[in-house]
């Protein structure tokens, strides 16, 4: 297989994915060999998320608002479009990375092939945790699954594959089973039952054959948590390292390998990563709701993190308030709890006691108003590892009086 290759990818992203589809982006950009065309599935009312990006002259918008049989779980949604991937281009082979991968040295289709063959990789189930992937997968097939066939995110996909599947069994099922399947699970049973022979097949245990891919941070036992100290330099050399953490400890390392990559292989810092925060929207009708889905810097519990960064277009309203619960510190050693408030780039800051807060942010009416929300200080969360600043209580636009 020569170098000049090429190699199409296809991708699926979320609103939040979006952080950090613009660091994959540039990593593709300065390293991947075998450029194709680039798919990328997003939301139409994403879209604007895109305009600072360094985008693909290869890039093919693909938008999820025109495939009916999508839910609301977006989840469920990206693993649909990948097992669905045939009936949306042509190529017979595709790499499907995921916003969280970045590429840190050149890389060529024969990286992932064998002769003429990808490798796949298969191990063992081992762990709790991949039981939940297992019974959903297994419940497509009505069968017993013997592998564990996502072990390795090496993910190149057949064409063919794609097509058999999706004629022999109702895909859309994932989208309303009960239990979560794994699209790489099922692909890949699916390919080792039926097309055993187009792949090099690779038990995870044999160590001479090893992948070009790196999991950063896929440690038990939560399988989520980035060890925010690790260097690109401590790590394996490869071509590629997938992070799977939350976004805004994985936004961070992502900027710093890419970074490191580009000083160790490139001598120099050609493309420089935006650090700048991504400005998602937070809709009136959002916080009306009760929703702060659109509000970046929030732990699912509530918990708000060190940044918190919006993008709020106003209506009529100017008034935005934020309650928060300040939570007291058992320590000899308090630390003022200090928060800057970024509107429009005017600043203002304040210190926060413990007990119940009430923030009152103006707004311009009519206007995209930026906003950021800065803590100093806070504590370590006594049974855990997070750094706890105040908890969000509730939202709401008012006008002033």
């Amino acid at each position: 297989m020569k170098n000049q290759e090429s190699l199409d990818i296809y991708m699926i992203a979320g609103e939040k994915d979006q952080r950090l589809l613009r660091h994959f982006l540039i990593s593709y950009e300065l390293f991947y060999h075998s450029k194709g065309k680039v798919y990328l599935w997003i939301w139409r009312e994403h879209e604007y998320l895109l305009r600072s990006f360094k985008l693909p002259k290869n890039l093919i918008l693909l938008f999820k608002d025109d495939v009916s049989e999508l839910v609301e779980d977006d989840f469920r949604n990206q693993m649909y479009l990948k097992l669905m991937a045939h009936k949306y281009l042509e190529s017979d082979w595709l790499w499907m990375p995921d916003a969280d991968f970045l590429i840190t040295s050149p890389l060529y289709k024969k990286d992932f092939f064998y002769g003429e063959k990808p490798y796949w990789y298969y191990c063992d189930w081992h762990n709790i945790a991949e039981k939940t992937w297992r019974c959903g997968s297994e419940k497509l097939f009505g069968c017993d699954i013997p592998y564990q066939f996502l072990d390795q995110p090496q993910y190149v996909v057949s064409q063919k594959v794609l097509k058999s599947l999706s004629e022999n069994y109702d895909l859309s099922n994932i989208l309303s089973q009960k239990h979560l399947s794994s699209e790489y699970i099922i692909y890949g049973y699916y390919a080792y039952k039926n097309f055993y022979d187009l792949y090099q097949w690779v038990d995870n245990s044999n160590k001479e054959l090893k992948p070009i891919c790196y999991k950063v941070n896929q440690q038990p036992p939560s399988y989520c948590e980035l060890n925010e100290k690790i260097k690109l330099d401590q790590l394996p050399s490869k071509k590629y390292y997938v992070f799977w953490s939350h976004w805004e400890k994985t936004e961070k390392k992502m900027v710093e390998f890419l970074n490191d990559a580009q000083l160790k292989i490139l001598g120099k810092i050609k493309l420089k990563p935006d650090e700048t925060p991504l400005f998602r929207h937070w809709e009136p009708k959002q916080i009306d709701a009760g929703s702060f889905n659109g509000l970046d810097g929030l732990h699912l519990d509530g918990w708000l993190m060190q940044e918190v960064w919006c993008c709020l277009p106003s209506d009529e309203r100017n008034i935005l308030q934020i309650e928060m619960m300040v939570p007291s510190q058992n320590s000899n050693t308090i630390q003022p709890l200090i928060l800057n408030t970024f509107i429009n780039e005017k600043q203002t800051t304040i210190e926060l006691k413990p007990g119940f807060i009430t923030l009152t942010l103006d707004l311009k009416k009519n206007f995209n108003n930026q906003i950021i929300l800065r803590f100093t200080g806070g504590f370590l969360e006594p049974k855990g590892n997070r750094n706890l600043y105040a908890k969000l209580e509730g939202f709401q636009l008012k006008n002033k009086d």
